[in-house]
């Protein structure tokens, strides 16, 4: 297939435009941690059922957390050749509230899936995700099983054998510099955005892994590693943090400039300049917290629902609140006469969550100003100071002797939570 950057330019301006003549917005969206988490376990099926079984049988079937077994083939290419592998069982498990969340946006958004997984993996994900649920709430009138994401919006490798690289919007609308103006991305990655400040992002979803069910029943995850240092598999579970999203004055990342591999498909004879992103270029130096003070999207589900392995299958307050936040973005957009970029939006009702806040964060974390925590902080509308300047919150742990009158003395997930939903948490569950 060869077009020329006209044909794509036209292309991708039709599109946007149909999208904007029936009032959506585009909603790209990650797979793996975002919306699900999957496990290849090979051999250890068995093995891994019987360990997750020892947390979820106290739990009635209808409250478990939806868990499926599927299968999925691979082509990878060999010796010039595609040669399509075996198919390989997998057991996934989806986000809690992922159905609500993609049936309650899709009136105002256009779903898109951008992966680095396997197309035949991601297509298989996207049609469990689009199926009715095993029960549906209401019998009588179930989910309707119609694909969310048509196979023309699904952006993944061809082959497990090619580079999965950075993802670029430049894939989804080709040679229109604005269409990030209207698109909204959501990931639990930032650093393969590069550039890109219409990011939103969500805490990775990794509930098939022992530090997980550590939480639940310690001999369980030792009964999880045992099968993994059985059977050799991944728990396919990220150990990175990455940068928080940025409003409009705010970049986090490198803005290097990268040859992208779809001009292969272009005629350089047409090319003109092109927009560029408008996220400012600054150092991209990131210090995440400590893993002992950071907490994870499971503490924010038994905070909200309880200690209780029943939480596990608890509505995500994180995506109930980024559906909050879409769907105001989306109506503010369409009914203001002359509309903002979208980032810009969603900026604003970031920097209202933590507006008035003025952190200071205990000199026994040790934190630099390139931390998570005053990222957060300046992402979502606070400020940090010193703990001489009137501080309305103190980040610090248990046993921390630092205190100003006046000033609340918090744990670090005060300051997670409050950003993860979306709103400023009360201190009083937090309290040092």
């Amino acid at each position: 297939m060869h077009v020329s950057n006209e044909e794509a330019r036209q292309y991708s301006k039709s599109k946007l435009a149909s999208l904007r003549a029936a009032k959506k917005l585009p909603l790209v969206l990650d797979i793996d941690h975002t919306l699900v988490h999957t496990v290849d376990p090979r051999a250890g099926l068995p093995d891994l059922q019987r360990a997750l079984a020892g947390v979820l049988k106290d739990i009635p079937p209808a409250a478990r957390p939806e868990m499926l077994q599927f299968e999925v083939t691979f082509t990878n290419e060999t010796k010039g050749k595609d040669v399509t592998t075996a198919a390989s069982p997998n057991i996934v498990a989806l986000r809690p509230g992922v159905r609500a969340f993609l049936r309650g946006l899709e009136s105002r958004y256009h779903i898109m899936v951008f992966s680095q997984g396997v197309r035949q993996y991601v297509s298989a994900i996207v049609d469990i995700l689009s199926a009715n649920p095993p029960t549906p709430p209401n019998p009588d009138d179930p989910a309707p099983a119609v694909p969310m994401v048509t196979p023309d919006d699904i952006f993944a490798r061809e082959r497990a054998t090619d580079e999965a690289g950075d993802k670029s919007q430049g894939r989804l609308f080709p040679r229109v510099g604005d269409s990030e103006h209207l698109a909204v991305i959501v990931d639990d990655r930032t650093d393969v955005w590069q550039g890109h400040r219409n990011v939103l992002k969500v805490e990775p979803f990794t509930m098939l892994t022992p530090a997980v069910m550590h939480k639940f029943n310690p001999a369980v995850a030792a009964a999880m590693f045992t099968c993994r240092n059985t059977h050799g598999f991944s728990w396919n579970d990220p150990c990175h943090v990455t940068p928080p999203t940025p409003p409009p004055c705010i970049s986090f990342w490198d803005n290097k400039e990268e040859a992208d591999p779809l001009d292969a498909m272009f005629d350089s004879s047409d090319s003109e300049d092109e927009e560029v992103s408008t996220a400012p270029s600054v150092p991209s130096t990131f210090t995440p917290v400590p893993q002992a003070h950071r907490p994870a999207l499971i503490d924010l589900l038994r905070h909200v629902h309880g200690p209780s392995p029943a939480c596990l299958a608890a509505p995500d307050p994180q995506l109930a609140a980024l559906t909050r936040v879409l769907e105001a973005v989306h109506d503010e957009y369409y009914t203001h006469p002359t509309p903002p970029p979208v980032p810009d939006l969603i900026a604003a009702r970031a920097r209202a969550v933590l507006a008035g806040v003025k952190l200071a964060v205990d000199p026994a974390l040790g934190l630099p100003p390139t931390s998570e925590v005053h990222h957060l902080t300046a992402a979502f509308g606070g400020v940090v100071v010193d703990l001489d300047d009137a501080p309305t919150h103190i980040i610090a742990t248990r046993g921390a002797t630092c205190t100003v009158p006046g000033a609340d003395t918090v744990q670090p997930a005060w300051l997670y939570f409050s950003c993860w939903t979306w709103e400023k948490m009360g201190a009083e569950a937090f309290t040092v």
